[in-house]
């Protein structure tokens, strides 16, 4: 995983500022495909008697492609693929009325890159917001 980091911060008078803050995220990872032996095990019929017992009630479930020697994990490795970009920008402006009150926006901007499809599929997005308000200084 890669991130950069800028901010950008000036202040154009004493009772005006603005910032600009963005970070670029590019991950990528994937894996293998795992291959796991079953070991030989002798399972007892689940609706036998032993000696008066009622054995454990527990069952194990498995895909296998070769009589049960393996679990079988066909394609486990392109659902594993990881592969994004992430773009934030924020831009911040103030303005200071006086020295208590003020007022302020913030506008923030979200980009998701999926390169990689898997499992949910393809999952781009933007995503936007901006915020106003008065601010009082204590």
């Amino acid at each position: 995983m890669n991130v950069f980091l800028a901010n950008l911060d000036f202040k154009a008078t004493k009772n005006f500022n603005i910032s600009l803050n963005g970070t670029y995220t590019k991950a990528t990872a994937e894996m293998d495909t795992p291959h796991f032996v079953i070991p030989s095990v002798n399972f007892i019929d689940k609706d036998q008697d032993i000696h008066g017992f009622a054995p454990p009630k527990f069952y194990i479930t498995y895909i296998s492609s070769d009589g049960g020697k393996t679990l079988d994990y066909a394609g486990f490795d392109d659902y594993s693929d990881l592969d994004y970009s992430i773009l934030n920008l924020t831009l911040n402006v103030n303005f200071d009325i006086n020295e208590h009150w003020g007022i302020y926006g913030v506008f923030n901007l979200t980009d998701f890159n999926d390169d990689e499809e898997y499992v949910y599929g393809d999952l781009d997005g933007t995503f936007y917001s901006a915020n106003i308000g008065i601010q009082y200084k204590f």
